[in-house]
């Protein structure tokens, strides 16, 4: 593994995997990870699959444009993946285009105009045999704003889109910022995971780190799994005037969360936490509501992010 990047643009300052540890053991109660031997190798299956996967690897790019250093990359073949992004992942316009990352080696075979473009700087058309095979990257006009990709640029990177070539015989991924909508480019660690936790991304490829979000507690766990309150998530309530409650919302990483009477009859009881099945019957006498209800609840919180395994198994 190496988090080598020569392209010019890469120049902020390195961070170890030491932080990047540190970071993931912050988010445990939320996160699973594993260092496997084979990053790559396990980041273009997944991408293969349609998955999206956010991709964080040395030092963070300079500039406009993600470059493959802070990137979220998925299938450029898919046709829905455009939508999928706009919508689910980066929460912005659903008519906003997306860019592909092109080995240098194979633009000719897919575009009208092999002038080099390193830091996705043209719009060049997509040759028009081609332009179907990549739908969510070319834009409407049938051109695309590339950015093409030398070994010598950026080794791991490259590498991954050779394997993905391998898999699916097209040299380049889609590739967008590592951003929300109205936010800058993830620049830590723990800008990453905060970012791949409010989305639908389906793995992060943190460093020699590949990341996914911790699974609901199944049977074998639920007895044991102790739910709490996420620590970076807020509670504000608002009183009518007889002191009665008119509205709540949670508040997590800036994004406000409508919570209603099952919503904080469960936070409050996970205050010491607690197990499902310690805070059901005290949610049930509060709200009325049945079991099933109850767990949903805690489901749909745990989903959000707001809630969080206190004991998470290692």
């Amino acid at each position: 593994y190496t988090t080598a990047n020569t392209l010019s643009l890469h120049d902020a300052l390195p961070i170890s995997v030491a932080e990047m540890r540190q970071a993931l053991d912050d988010c445990r109660g939320r996160v699973t990870f594993t260092r496997p031997r084979d990053l790559i190798g396990e980041v273009a299956q997944r991408l293969a699959r349609g998955q999206v996967v956010a991709w964080f690897q040395g030092r963070s790019e300079f500039g406009p444009r993600a470059l493959g250093a802070r990137s979220i990359l998925a299938h450029p073949a898919k046709p829905g993946m455009k939508d999928h992004l706009n919508l689910r992942v980066k929460g912005r316009e659903p008519f906003r285009p997306f860019a592909p990352t092109v080995l240098a080696e194979r633009v000719r075979d897919f575009f009208a105009d092999p002038t080099p473009s390193p830091y996705m700087s043209f719009t060049v058309p997509v040759r028009p045999s081609r332009a179907k095979d990549i739908p969510a990257v070319t834009h409407a006009d049938q051109t695309a704003r590339l950015q093409t990709l030398r070994r010598d640029d950026n080794p791991l990177y490259y590498d991954l889109i050779r394997r993905f070539e391998k898999l699916t015989g097209l040299p380049m991924v889609l590739n967008t910022s590592y951003n929300l909508a109205g936010e800058a480019i993830v620049e830590t660690p723990s800008d990453a995971l905060s970012s791949f936790l409010n989305t639908e991304m389906d793995a992060l490829a943190l460093g020699p780190f590949l990341v996914t979000k911790r699974p609901f507690p199944l049977d074998e766990n639920r007895r044991t799994a102790r739910f709490a309150l996420a620590p970076d998530a807020l509670v504000e309530t608002l009183a009518q005037a007889n002191g009665a409650l008119d509205r709540a919302t949670v508040y997590l990483r800036g994004k406000g969360h409508e919570a209603t009477e099952l919503s904080l009859a469960i936070l409050d009881n996970c205050d010491p936490p607690a197990t499902l099945d310690d805070l059901t019957q005290p949610v049930r006498a509060q709200t009325g509501a049945s079991a099933s209800r109850v767990e949903k609840g805690v489901r749909r919180l745990f989903d959000l992010g707001i809630l969080v395994v206190d004991n998470p198994p290692r």
